[in-house]
């Protein structure tokens, strides 16, 4: 197997509509001001653009006019700055905060901003995530983020301006922050009686009583309460009783890992330390180089080539490591034309597999634009028994429960039970949803790989009399 040096290129082709304005262009002087001290306690992270062969990155141990260091792993490094063509300040997102990325050849990508590393920027655009190298990275800007902008509209509306200050209650309540939107509106009645603002405080009450009902998360994916004893919180609400458990986004990145198509790679990234590991313990195989020119290509290799790599050497313990940085095929066309397109709306409804009478087949409803919700419910159609007739069919895919219960039934050779406001998802109406449909099962990996991953599907059947035997001994898993 050859490794193949990567150039570095464009991460992502989806270029979002009228962007907004694009950062300026690199210029030849890079002494300028060192910026303002702020509160922000975190380091300054900048990447230098030293000429067209050299570039370095690193935290900022010193600045002034004339000269900038940076630490580069625990070496320090001096440059002057008339020598420089461009310092890029890396920044710092907070959560949910969107942001524009230039690239060097013009192109211009708005989306979440995820993380601005040395190794490059990774972000997400539609829900897809994607990774541009740093050898394609111009730089980062942020857009402000929801608590700036708050603090921006309210210091430029006049107390006296009820209009003004209504419409941002309406803006706050639309972007879903019931709390702020809530003392906004009780600071706008005790100047002005409006009808229309007291309507809106009684909308506001319901949101906050209706997520005050429901569990938070944690980060494992599991449900809690915080504060309050058992007994004062209230009548426990139906969505209390469902499942909650869902995947990690380490579970999530495992599961893509292991559907990678080669034929149509993802993008991803294999870090350098995984990349010494994986020398030092298959040192003697012999698809690792034996020379140290042929081992220190490893680390300019394209990452897809380390993947796969990986996987002929079979290190599995390494695989963990391995990022995906877009969505691979099949789980692209699961999530875009199965998941979003008609389990949700159909089957996992709270009157269907969304709620209590979902019996053996319970779907996660809520959330449900959510990698750890899409893949949690990939893997209750991958891993839920209903009989002897599987879910998810890769050797006759057309002769899955979840394509046979979405056919009408009389062309079904599996119907769907016949319950109160079941319909049929596939018709004559919607032919390519079906193609699309057996499109996934067909082109999910081959032969079917086990993920590593820790879950058991929810089953709301009812629990079978134990005290009475069974017809026959039932079968075990294969080991």
């Amino acid at each position: 197997m050859s490794l193949l040096v990567s150039a570095g290129g464009i991460a992502s082709q989806e270029s979002p509509a009228a962007p907004p304005a694009a950062p300026p262009a690199p210029q030849a002087d890079a002494a300028a001001d060192p910026p303002a001290d702020t509160d922000d306690d975190r380091p300054r992270r900048v990447h230098l653009i030293i000429d067209r062969h050299s570039e370095a990155g690193g935290t900022v141990v010193s600045e002034d006019l004339d000269e900038i260091s940076i630490a580069v792993g625990d070496e320090v490094r001096t440059f002057a700055k008339n020598r420089i063509l461009t310092i890029v300040e890396l920044v710092d997102p907070e959560p949910g905060q969107t942001g524009v990325v230039r690239l060097r050849n013009g192109e211009t990508f708005r989306g979440v901003i995820l993380a601005d590393a040395f190794d490059g920027v990774t972000m997400e655009i539609a829900g897809i995530r994607s990774f541009q190298p740093r050898t394609a990275v111009l730089r980062t800007t942020l857009e402000p983020s929801f608590e700036e902008q708050y603090r921006t509209l309210r210091k430029t509306i006049p107390e006296a301006d009820h209009v003004r200050r209504l419409a941002l209650c309406q803006w706050l309540f639309d972007r879903r922050m019931y709390e702020a939107c809530r003392d906004e509106i009780d600071s706008l009645l005790e100047d002005f009686d409006l009808g229309e603002a007291r309507r809106l405080r009684r909308l506001v009450e319901a949101q906050l009583s209706l997520e005050s009902e429901l569990p938070s998360r944690s980060d494992d994916g599991t449900s809690r309460r915080d504060g309050g004893s058992d007994s004062d919180r209230g009548p426990i609400a139906l969505r209390d009783l469902l499942p909650d458990r869902i995947l990690t986004a380490d579970d999530v990145n495992m599961i893509r890992v292991f559907e990678i198509d080669f034929r149509r790679p993802p993008r991803v990234t294999v870090p350098q330390q995984t990349i010494r590991t994986l020398i030092e313990q298959y040192a003697a195989h012999p698809a690792i180089p034996a020379t140290s020119e042929g081992r220190t290509r490893m680390f300019r290799a394209d990452p897809i080539d380390l993947v796969r790599l990986m996987f002929e050497l079979k290190a599995r313990d390494l695989y963990s490591e391995i990022e995906v940085d877009s969505e691979p095929y099949a789980l692209n066309l699961f999530r875009r034309r199965v998941h979003d397109a008609w389990l949700i709306g159909n089957c996992a409804t709270s009157r269907c597999h969304g709620g209590l009478d979902g019996g053996g087949l319970f779907l996660h409803n809520r959330n449900s634009r959510d990698d750890r919700i899409r893949f949690t419910n990939l893997l209750i159609l991958l891993r839920s028994e209903l009989g002897p007739q599987p879910l998810v069919d890769f050797e006759r895919p057309l002769d899955s429960l979840v394509i046979q219960h979405a056919l009408p039934r009389t062309e079904a050779r599996f119907p769907h039970p016949d319950v109160p406001g079941w319909k049929p998802v596939f018709t004559n109406a919607n032919e390519r949803l079906l193609a699309d449909s057996l499109r996934w099962i067909e082109s999910m990996y081959r032969p079917r790989p086990a993920y590593p991953v820790e879950y058991e599907p929810p089953d709301l059947r009812p629990a079978l009399d134990e005290s009475a035997p069974p017809d026959e001994p039932a079968a075990g898993p294969t080991r």
